[in-house]
């Protein structure tokens, strides 16, 4: 089975709970994504469900990170701290104050 979508949609498409091991493949992949953006100063400050990209092939599953809201890449370039998550469940107490840290993206 080939996917290409958001996590929330490949989510929704799994019967039941997902094995341990697969949900820890997740997990790194996701946490070396934000990782490469922080390691060149960037914060995505939109991390959810839906700008999380997943790639399955068979039992291979790729992760990337959807393009920022306008929101976020405008805090991100302006070094202001506004919030900016999509979805304001994700969004990190310090995002809420206005002082976004890497930390942000790793709490949503």
């Amino acid at each position: 089975m080939i996917f290409n979508g958001s996590l929330a949609s490949w989510l929704r498409e799994q019967r039941g709970l997902l094995p341990l091991q697969q949900v820890a493949v997740l997990v790194c992949n996701i946490a070396a994504v934000l990782q490469q953006g922080h390691n060149q100063q960037r914060m995505h400050l939109d991390v959810n469900p839906f700008s999380i990209l997943v790639h399955v092939d068979g039992k291979k599953m790729g992760v990337r990170m959807a393009k920022a809201s306008v929101a976020a890449q405008a805090v991100t370039l302006s070094g202001r701290g506004y919030p900016a998550n999509s979805l304001l469940l994700y969004m990190a107490p310090e995002q809420w104050a206005g002082w976004p840290a890497p930390a942000t993206d790793q709490y949503a």
